[in-house]
């Protein structure tokens, strides 16, 4: 089995600019990654997505518009690392979307919990191969551990 484990995606600043189609008012960041997917040919390819996922939200600095999964999984992505320092900034709901997004577009994701009794792993078999994957940040800030902790997703 081989896995290939890629460097950041993020979707902020000039790259949500540059990919923001006028015409069609709606992003097209296919350009930007599908060049990535001819590089991809590992039996499970992982990103690290640095970005919160949403179908309504406006797109930031931390939240890309939902057509990103899609392009991902274009990009030959199987499985998306979720938990970086602004993962839950908006909180249950922007965690839920981004997994549920994912899920939709076919991606694994993993770093992000909604509760404290889900699994901290996911256990992934490829050709008679399984392997565990766990994902984690300790860079949340302060204000938002303590809301995570009352709310029981931290």
């Amino acid at each position: 089995m081989t896995v290939s484990f890629t460097g950041t995606v993020t979707f902020d600043g000039e790259v949500r600019k540059n990919c923001y189609s006028l015409d069609a008012k709606a992003f097209d960041y296919y350009d930007i990654m599908l060049p990535l997917g001819r590089e991809l040919k590992a039996d499970l390819n992982i990103v690290f997505l640095e970005s919160i996922l949403s179908e309504t939200e406006k797109a930031s600095d931390i939240i890309a518009d939902a057509s990103a999964a899609a392009m991902l999984k274009a990009a030959g992505f199987d499985m998306a690392a979720c938990g970086f320092g602004k993962a839950y900034e908006k909180e249950g709901a922007g965690i839920r979307e981004t997994r549920r997004i994912l899920e939709e577009a076919g991606i694994q994701s993993i770093g992000t919990f909604e509760t404290e009794q889900e699994e901290r792993f996911l256990i992934v078999s490829r050709n008679g191969v399984r392997i565990a994957f766990l994902q984690y940040t300790d860079t949340v800030p302060a204000n938002r551990r303590k809301s995570m902790t009352k709310q029981g997703t931290g």
